[in-house]
This record gives C-alpha cells, sequence and structure tokens, in this order.
C-alpha cells in the first residue's frame, strides 16, 4: 500500500497551483490513460504516467510523469508538457491533480498493484542506512560521485534595515556547508562540476545529484543572476554595497523575495533577522493568512496618544501578493488587507519615530482611519476614544401620499435611538454615545437629493413633514426606479395611501378590422381610458417613462401596455401612431391581407373575415380553360390562371414571376379569354414589353386566341395616332375594336399622352424589370396610365435592389409598400443588414401577390439542364496584354479617393469592358492583333462538338464584335449559322426563330440583350455562354431560351471562362449578389454600376 501523503505533494506545490488541482481531480474524466509502473532496482520507485485535459482549450491534453519513494513517501522527479511546469516553481496543476488522484483512487492506474514484494523491516534498512554512510565516506574520498538525487538545499533568508538577502547552505547525508560563494555554486553546477566542501560532502554538480526541491532552488538562482547581468550595472548597484553587510548573501529584490516565497512554500526555510539584538537564524514557515497585530493607545497627559505595538512586522507587497513577516513567521495576507497597508507602513512599521495622536485628530482617527484598520489590526483604545467610534446603524425609509404630492422621511436607527437623515441645517441630533455613521447617511441623503430636491436652510416645519414632491415627473421617477434604490438603502415602509398612486388599470389596446365602402378601416381602443387620455398617454410611452400620471391624479403602468403594437401597426402603414389611437386607419381594400397578417388579436367583423378568405376560397376552385383558348394548359398553368382570375376579381394586382419557360404568356392570353367580355364592354387591354416580342406576342395570341382581335402599336408616330385614336372611343357600343394593344416600353414613353383618352381594361407590363428604376421616364410613363386591373410578369422581379420590387408594386398598387423613403427605411436597410423580422414582414404584405414557380418544382416532365464551367488558358502574348491592362486599371482606381472614383466611375467602367474584351479576343482592341484568342478556339471546338453528336448550339455573348469574329470562325469550319443583336428587324427575328426550330441550322449566335429575352429556341440543346454578364439573372433568361416547355432532350450550358482573369472574379461575385433576392422571390443578380470601389479592386485582385 502506498505511503506517499498529501503532505508530501503540498511540500512540491503552491497554494495556488494546488487548489487547482484539486478541482481538476474531482472531474471526472479530466485524466485518462492512467498507467502505473515499477522500477525493481535497489530503490523502489514508484512510476506514475497519466494524461490530463486542459481546462483552458478541451483540443489539448498534457502529458504528466511522476516518480516517487513509496517506502520512504518521497516524491523524487516529476514533469509535465504544459507552459507552467517549465515557467512555475514546483508542481503544476496537472501533475499535482495526478498524484491526488492516485492517493484517491491507486486503482484507476493500470498496472498498480495493491500487494508488493516483500518490505526490508526496520532493523534490516537501519543496518543498511550505516552501510550506505559509510560508502559515502568512501566515495568522497575517491572522488567518485554516488550522491545520486540525495544533495538539498537548505537557504536561510537574511533580513537587513535595507532588505532581504539569500543564503545556502548545502546538505548531504553527513553533512552541510555554507555556500560562501553564491556565484562559484552557481557556475559549478551550470557545468556539471565535481567539488568537494570538507571530508563530508563532495559531488558532481549534476540535476540528478539533488533533489527535485533543491534544482528548482537552483533554477531561481540562475534566473535572479541571469537578470542582473542582462540590465545595466547600476541596476543592482544598491544590492552590492550591501553584499558585505549579508556575508556572501545574495540580495533579492521585492519580485524576487515573493518568488522565492512562492517557491519555499511547504519546504524548509530559515531566517536570519538581523535587525534584531543577539540574532540567529530560526526555522521558519509560512501562513495563510493576516498577522496578529496589536496597537495599544496609550493616553498621555497633554491630552493625546501614543500609538504602540507588541510585534515588529515588516511588509513585503509585490503586484497582488502581500506578505508580513512578523513573530518569525512570513504571512500570506488576504486582498483586503491592502487597505491597511497605508497606516501599517507609515506607523505601525515605522521605528524611527513614536508614532502620536494629538487630541484634535483624535476624531478624524476614529471616523475615516479605524473603519479601514479595524478588520485586521486589533486596536486597544481609552474609552474617549472609543466613544468617537461610528456606530453601525439600520436605515428605515417612509414614503406615503398627501393629496397630489409624494412625502418621505428617512432614519438612521442606532439601537433604540432614531435619528432623521435630513434635518434642518444647525438641528442635527447627536447620539447619547458614539458618532454617527455619516458616510452611511450620506450615501441616503445623496440618493434621496435626488428624487427629492433638498433645500438646504429647511425650515424645522418643512422637516417634520419629511421630504415632498409633487411633480409628475418627479413622482413618476419614484415609482419606476427611486422604490428599488430605496429598498437596496435599508428597509422601506410604503403606506397604502403611496401604493394608491399606482392604478390597478392596465392600458390595453384593442385593435378592430372592418369594411365598409370598399375602405379597410383600423380602429384602436384602450380599455377603460378616454379617448382624450390616449396622446398623453402615448407621449409618456415614447419617453420611455414607465408610469403616465391620468387626469384624475393616479399613475398608470406602462412597462406591460401594449402601445409598442399601436407605434408597430402606425409605422408599417406609414402613419403616426397618435392618429392611428385617435382617429384609426382607412386603407384600400388590399391592405386588408397586410392587415391580417399584421394584427394580432384584432376584432374582426364579417366583411372583413370574408374578404380576407375569398381569396383562399377562390384558388381553391380551379379556373377551367376558357371558351376560344386553342392548347392545352398543364396543371400549375391551371393554377396561375385561377390566380390572375382571382386577382382581377378583387380589385386586385400582382407579379406573375414564374421561372423562365412556363408559359407565363399562355397564362395571360387564357385570363385575357376570360375577361374578354369584359374588356369588349369597357375598352382595350393594353400589354407593355420589350421592343423585341412585340410581334412574338401578336405570334402567340393568332396560335392559342385567335378570336382576341391583336393590334400592335408600331409605325411611324402618325399611324401610331391613329391606332390609337381610333380605340378612343365608347366600347359598348363599337364592334370590331381591337381588343388587346401590344407596345414597346419605349414607344409607350413617346406616345403616354395618347393613352390618356383610352378606357384601358387591364394593363400587363410583360419583362417588368424594365421599370426596376422608378426614377426613369420609362417607368412613370406606365404608372401614369389608368386602368381597372393591372399585372406584371417578370421572372426576375429583383435583379439587384429591393427598390426594384417597390418600384413594380408601386405601379400595382400604389401605397401598398408606402413611400420609397418609408420603404427604404423600414424594409430595404434592415433587410440589407439582416434583419429578418423586416424580411418577414415583408414577405408576408406582397406574399398574397406574387405567385411564383420554379421548374424544378412543376415540370418534373422537363429534360434535365447540366450547367458546367469550361475554363481557357490565355497564351502568353493574350496574357502579357491582359496583365498589363489590368495593372493599369488597378493603379488608376488606386490612385483616386472614393470622392473622385464616384465621379469617374462611368470611366472606370469603360476600363473594366475593355478588359473583358480582352479577354474573350485581344482583336476587339488591336486592330492588329494577330495571335492567338484561347476562348475562340474553345468555342468553336464545344460547337463542332454538339454538331458532330446532331445538336444545335445557342451562343450568347454581349459583345456584338465578338459574335462577328466567331462568325467569321464558323465560315472556315464550314459551319451555317443565324444571327440576332439588336440591328435584326422585330419582325425577322421571329421568322429566324421559327426556321432555326424548323431546319438544321446547327448554330444561333444571340447578342444577350438583344435575344435574351421573349424568343423560343427550344431547338437548340446546347447553350454556350461567351462571356460571364454582371447580372445571373440576364444569364438564366437566355439559358431559358432553350430550357422551357417543348424542349425534348437535356440541355447542357457552358460558361466559357478564361482562367486567372476578371471572369472567374464576376462569377463568383454573381453567386454572392444573388442570395438577398433569392430569400424574397428567387431572383438574382448585381449590375455593374452599383459595385463599390473596393469591389471593383477585389474584381482586379489576383
Amino acid at each position: 500500500m502506498s505511503m506517499l501523503e498529501e503532505r508530501d505533494i503540498i511540500r512540491h506545490c503552491e497554494s495556488r497551483m494546488l487548489r487547482r488541482a484539486r478541482n481538476i481531480a474531482r472531474t471526472d474524466d479530466a485524466i485518462f490513460d492512467r498507467r502505473c509502473s515499477y522500477d525493481t532496482g535497489e530503490k523502489p520507485i514508484t512510476r506514475l504516467r497519466a494524461r490530463v485535459k486542459s481546462t483552458a482549450d478541451w483540443r489539448t491534453n498534457y502529458e504528466v510523469e511522476l516518480a516517487f519513494d513509496e517506502d520512504q513517501g518521497k516524491v523524487i522527479d516529476y514533469a509535465c508538457t504544459c507552459a507552467a511546469s517549465v515557467s512555475n516553481p514546483g508542481m503544476c496543476k496537472h501533475v499535482a491533480a495526478v498524484a491526488l488522484i492516485f492517493l484517491e483512487a491507486p486503482a484507476s492506474f493500470t498496472g498498480h498493484m495493491s500487494v508488493r514484494v516483500t518490505q526490508s523491516s526496520a532493523g534490516v534498512k537501519k543496518a543498511l542506512k550505516e552501510a550506505v554512510k559509510n560508502l559515502h565516506v568512501e566515495d568522497a574520498l575517491t572522488g567518485e560521485p554516488s550522491l545520486q538525487g540525495l544533495v538539498d538545499l537548505d537557504p536561510c533568508l537574511v533580513c537587513v534595515k535595507e532588505g532581504w538577502g539569500l543564503r545556502l547552505s548545502v546538505a548531504g547525508l553527513e553533512g552541510k556547508y555554507v555556500i560562501k560563494d553564491i556565484p562559484l555554486f552557481l557556475s559549478l553546477c551550470r557545468q556539471g562540476k565535481f567539488y568537494s566542501y570538507g571530508e563530508r560532502l563532495a559531488f558532481e554538480h549534476e540535476r540528478a545529484a539533488f533533489t527535485p526541491a533543491a534544482w528548482k532552488l537552483v533554477s531561481f538562482i540562475e534566473r535572479s543572476i541571469d537578470i542582473r547581468e542582462q540590465l545595466s550595472s547600476d541596476a543592482f548597484s544598491s544590492y552590492r554595497s550591501m553584499q558585505a553587510d549579508l556575508r556572501g548573501a545574495l540580495m533579492l529584490s521585492t519580485p524576487e523575495l515573493v518568488t522565492l516565497l512562492h517557491v519555499r512554500n511547504g519546504e524548509t526555510l530559515y531566517v536570519d533577522d538581523c535587525t534584531k539584538l543577539n540574532h540567529k537564524p530560526v526555522h521558519t514557515r509560512i501562513i495563510e493568512g493576516n498577522p496578529p497585530l496589536h496597537i495599544v493607545c496609550v493616553p498621555q497627559g497633554n491630552g493625546g496618544y501614543v500609538l504602540q505595538s507588541d510585534v515588529d512586522a515588516r511588509i513585503i507587497k509585490y503586484d497582488d501578493d502581500i506578505y508580513v513577516w512578523a513573530d518569525d513567521f512570513f504571512y500570506h495576507c488576504d486582498a483586503g488587507f491592502v487597505d491597511c497597508l497605508p497606516f501599517l507602513e507609515n506607523v505601525y512599521c515605522n521605528k524611527s519615530e513614536q508614532a502620536y495622536l494629538s487630541s484634535g485628530d483624535a476624531a478624524t482617527f476614529c471616523k475615516a482611519l479605524l473603519p479601514a484598520i479595524e478588520p485586521f489590526v486589533e486596536l486597544d483604545l481609552p474609552n474617549e476614544l472609543a466613544m468617537l467610534r461610528p456606530r453601525s446603524c439600520e436605515i428605515e425609509i417612509y414614503l406615503d401620499r398627501d393629496g397630489a404630492a409624494c412625502v418621505c422621511e428617512a432614519y438612521a436607527v442606532y439601537d433604540e435611538e432614531r435619528m432623521p437623515i435630513v434635518e434642518p441645517a444647525g438641528s442635527a441630533h447627536a447620539l447619547s454615545y458614539g458618532l454617527r455613521d455619516e458616510e452611511r447617511e450620506g450615501r441616503v441623503r445623496k440618493t434621496l437629493n435626488r428624487y427629492f430636491p433638498i433645500v438646504a436652510e429647511s425650515s424645522a416645519s418643512d422637516a417634520e413633514h419629511g421630504l415632498r414632491v409633487s411633480d409628475d415627473a418627479d413622482i413618476a421617477r419614484i415609482l419606476s426606479t427611486g422604490t428599488e434604490e430605496f429598498r437596496a438603502l435599508g428597509t422601506l415602509f410604503t403606506t397604502p395611501g403611496f401604493d394608491s398612486f399606482i392604478s390597478s388599470r392596465r392600458p390595453k389596446v384593442v385593435f378592430g378590422l372592418s369594411i365598409q365602402s370598399n375602405l379597410v378601416n383600423l380602429t384602436a381602443s384602450v380599455d377603460d381610458l378616454p379617448k382624450s387620455e390616449l396622446a398623453a398617454l402615448l407621449h409618456s410611452y415614447r419617453r420611455r417613462r414607465r408610469f403616465h400620471r391620468l387626469k384624475d391624479g393616479n399613475f398608470v403602468d406602462l412597462s406591460e401596455s401594449d402601445l409598442s403594437r399601436a407605434e408597430e401597426y402606425a409605422g408599417e402603414l406609414g402613419m403616426d401612431a397618435e392618429a392611428l389611437l385617435v382617429n384609426g386607419a382607412h386603407l384600400p381594400l388590399y391592405r386588408a391581407f397586410q392587415l391580417d397578417g399584421l394584427v394580432e388579436g384584432a376584432r374582426r367583423d364579417h366583411a372583413f373575415y370574408d374578404y380576407v378568405q375569398s381569396i383562399e376560397q377562390a384558388a381553391q376552385v380551379k379556373a377551367h380553360i376558357p371558351t376560344g383558348f386553342n392548347g392545352e394548359l398543364r396543371p400549375y398553368q391551371i393554377e396561375g390562371l385561377t390566380w390572375l382570375n382571382t386577382i382581377a376579381a378583387m380589385g386586385l394586382g400582382g407579379i406573375l414571376a414564374d421561372e423562365m419557360g412556363l408559359g407565363k404568356t399562355i397564362q395571360l392570353i387564357a385570363h385575357t379569354l376570360v375577361d374578354l367580355d369584359g374588356i369588349r364592354g369597357y375598352g382595350p387591354a393594353l400589354i407593355v414589353c420589350p421592343a423585341s416580342v412585340v410581334y412574338n406576342w401578336v405570334a402567340e395570341f393568332e396560335r392559342f386566341a385567335p378570336s382576341v382581335r391583336v393590334v400592335p402599336i408600331a409605325g411611324s408616330k402618325e399611324e401610331r395616332e391613329a391606332t390609337l385614336a381610333s380605340c378612343a372611343v365608347d366600347y359598348s357600343e363599337g364592334s370590331e375594336l381591337p381588343d388587346v394593344l401590344v407596345t414597346s416600353y419605349d414607344l409607350l414613353r413617346r406616345d403616354v399622352e395618347c393613352y390618356e383618352a383610352l378606357n384601358l381594361h387591364t394593363v400587363t407590363l410583360d419583362e417588368a424589370q424594365y421599370i426596376k428604376n422608378h426614377a426613369t421616364i420609362s417607368a412613370r410613363s406606365v404608372k401614369s396610365l389608368d386602368s381597372l386591373h393591372r399585372f406584371a410578369l417578370t421572372g426576375t422581379p429583383i435583379e439587384n435592389r429591393l427598390s426594384e420590387l417597390w418600384s413594380i408594386f408601386d405601379f400595382l398598387m400604389p401605397g401598398l409598400l408606402s413611400t420609397y423613403e418609408n420603404f427604404r427605411t423600414r424594409y430595404e436597410q434592415p433587410i440589407l443588414d439582416g434583419d429578418e423580422r423586416a424580411l418577414e414582414r415583408l414577405q408576408a404584405l406582397v406574399g398574397h401577390f406574387i405567385l411564383r414557380r420554379m421548374k424544378q418544382d412543376v415540370l418534373t416532365d422537363l429534360p434535365d439542364k447540366d450547367e458546367s464551367i469550361v475554363y481557357t488558358q490565355l497564351g502568353d502574348e493574350q496574357m502579357r496584354l491582359y496583365r498589363a491592362l489590368e495593372q493599369r486599371l488597378r493603379e488608376s482606381i488606386n490612385s483616386r479617393s472614393r470622392q473622385a472614383f464616384s465621379a469617374d466611375k462611368i470611366a472606370v467602367l469603360a476600363e473594366i469592358t475593355r478588359l473583358r474584351e480582352l479577354c474573350c479576343d485581344p482583336a476587339l482592341l488591336f486592330e492588329n492583333y494577330e495571335g492567338e484568342a484561347a476562348k475562340l478556339d474553345t468555342i468553336i471546338e464545344l460547337i463542332e462538338s454538339a454538331h458532330d453528336s446532331g445538336e444545335k448550339t445557342l451562343v450568347f455573348s454581349q459583345f456584338v464584335q465578338f459574335l462577328d469574329i466567331i462568325a467569321e470562325s464558323l465560315d472556315k469550319h464550314g459551319i451555317s449559322y443565324f444571327v440576332i443583336t439588336g440591328s435584326t428587324p422585330k419582325r425577322q427575328r421571329i421568322q429566324l426563330v421559327n426556321e432555326f426550330n424548323e431546319d438544321d441550322t446547327p448554330v444561333f449566335l444571340v447578342s444577350l440583350k438583344a435575344g435574351g429575352t421573349g424568343l423560343n429556341l427550344t431547338g437548340a440543346s446546347v447553350v454556350i455562354h461567351s462571356d460571364p454578364w454582371w447580372n445571373l439573372a440576364a444569364e438564366n433568361q437566355a439559358t431559358d431560351r432553350a430550357h422551357r416547355i417543348g424542349q425534348k432532350r437535356a440541355v447542357s450550358v457552358y460558361k466559357v471562362i478564361a482562367k486567372d482573369t476578371i471572369e472567374e472574379r464576376v462569377v463568383a461575385l454573381q453567386h454572392a449578389k444573388s442570395k438577398l433576392a433569392d430569400k424574397l422571390v428567387r431572383g438574382d443578380g448585381t449590375p455593374l454600376a452599383s459595385l463599390t470601389r473596393d469591389e471593383l479592386l477585389q474584381l482586379l485582385d489576383r
């Protein structure tokens, strides 16, 4: 059974480390992989190994080793891989924890044997010890080292007037010798040399010769001497001057002395106090706690006092450690001991002069100094001084009501004596004995003064009635925070009168929703309170007051009120909360859905409930394919038709935001047939679309609804005006008039005044993202049109910013999203800042008016779309040109301030475009360039591969000149193709599309802007994007020219990207900027012009 005891561990471990070790040992899984082994040599050594988890980082473990002699209960050696084991004298907390857990549960260590080999009896051990002594004497004579691990050092601290020093003795089994030259001793240890101290001690000064405790002392001395050598020659001059008085001792600085006390805590330590007569070294120890200090205050005949101490004390302070040398012991003091240090240093420890206290300072001494030193020093005071001590008291505060005023009285209670804390000047009450606790009473007085203005020259009658306030704000502050502060000072008593200040009523706002005269009414009322109180109540709430005073003099607690709901609802509606509470709100019908989701717990009348439910009920009744529709509708398209019919029937507007290729056009055509009777009795429907698809709309109506009379607004200005004038008639009396007019955004902008005379039944915006900028003339033009119904068709209602969604809804239902300034404050900026609640509110507001379906959700029979990036490496010449242009642009941006960059942004963007053109083909920039163009070669290879497989290819590019270069290369390879650019006439575009889908022409070259929308090119099954566009949505729209209804083959999409160029960063930016729109309606994109200076520099950063 192990003879190792906890005291053996304490000898090697500082108290603070031991405390931490105990905490580790108490943790179940902190110490693992525990192993125990035994040395079978002459000495019975037990070796422990374990791993200890770090308390700071659970991922870190420390390896611990510990060796001890079980028979003698002596620790021999230890080690740990933590940093503290190197810098800290003694065991670290990990080693100590392993030792403690071994004492508690040795069987938990693998390999531990509870019963060991037979132990030698005491007589045998004594005989062996004598034999060993003889061997050591013999070894000393022969000079052979044999004192392995047995040499110890006995330190003796030397106390002189100027400070402390260290004297050492070296001890072996047979004798002990004083080390007269400590630097020489250190040199022997560093070099491991043999040295003889006398007949009874000679050995090689290697680490193995010393006990662990002795070697830690050697390390301490080594650090101390190294510091002296590293510092300037004058740094320790005062120590060297005292060296003679210390008789070979090493003078210690205060930090070194404190460190040494830590090192030797629990070890043998001697002190030679040279400040005493007949001094000699005494054995001492370190005691955790404060010293027993005693002071006697002796009266003098002249009325003063002399302060006498019966114990000599010396203070040692460094950082947070305070030691006191007194009564031949070192006391390691508590942290609070620092409060009495000034007194001890200047009075108690000052032996150069007698400490006197005059009678005039006696009161201050008792009032100011005694409270600080009494917890640490035993004081023997004469009665007259004891009477001057401040007495402890209890604080009592009373609050009452006097009419509309609040009154207060405060007392300090000293046993049976009650003293008013606030008194008229010059009438302070004195205790029968002792002093009042002015410090505590002063704190109470200061607090009361913040709530009750105290007049210094109060009359006696005022004091009798206590403190008084009548102001509403002052009383509200007392109710809100004062009572809690008063309770913290002492005991608070309140009367029923004071308690009646707070009304039992709580202002609960009740909201009502109703529909009258085609308006939604939102009303508000506060239970038990007249509306005349609401404005003042809200005013107090906005000023963050907890209490509000009613006209009857009582206060209501606003902390639990729901006035915040009124503020929230008013903010959402763009109105003032006071106006909402007093007058209510009267809003258009389409706000009903917003209010239904916004206002919680409202009283809804039947009309409101039925209206909100009608959109859900109508959506459940599936629409039938209308008479005259020449085609089939898929189930999701019938759902879309149902939604369009419902929205129109309720007088609302909406966005059909299906992904490109899902047939938004035929859903709108079918809805037009449903409303055809209404159109022919009121006025034409108008479709506004990009110029490139005007005739496509005409063709689609002719195909799917031939009975609908469709007229394009085209030709000269005179022709357009004549067409529109012919529609400015009473449709209820006319016949053979146009049912649907189709125009472009550009022509509408020019002809907008001609539409004023028309009774438009429905206005539909195709590719509604064209009005994303609400400040453009096109946006203002479409919003000026007057019609019964409005719809928007777009696959990307948000391409770049939330302001685009606001602009579309500003056309559909003006006011739904309030003004743009309010929309930006309440929704756009908070959402950009990551406010998920704002995003949810916006979704709830517009969700009923947006129908969005994705291909993967509704077209299970649509062939797959495989998208991949094809990287091409620029040749040496092309890359050299690229790097030069990129560097020039980078330097140009860096040289501009942010203000200058904003002013010159157009020029910078033009240079960015040149850089992207160079990635396509340097010939776009340099006329005489004859080198290779890597991207062109890759595109031709992809086209040829598709052609060989019998597949047709669409090639998109933003740069028309690059399409020309591709066309030239196709000519050389004998591959036929079609081309659509901005210069292609609109009628010819439809003809080319039809031919491509029907004949065997293998390639269609398309300008991204001219043909990226509105075209059906399902004859192709391969799509090549020659260059990445900033707006990912534009690329997706282009891809959907082929990947749409009618496509029979899987579609392969290739993005050709120049490696190590700006194009790689553009692709990364596309995806980074698409997340916000995707959250709301799954749109994408970022505009080039919106990029900041830093974002542009990132694009140029390799």
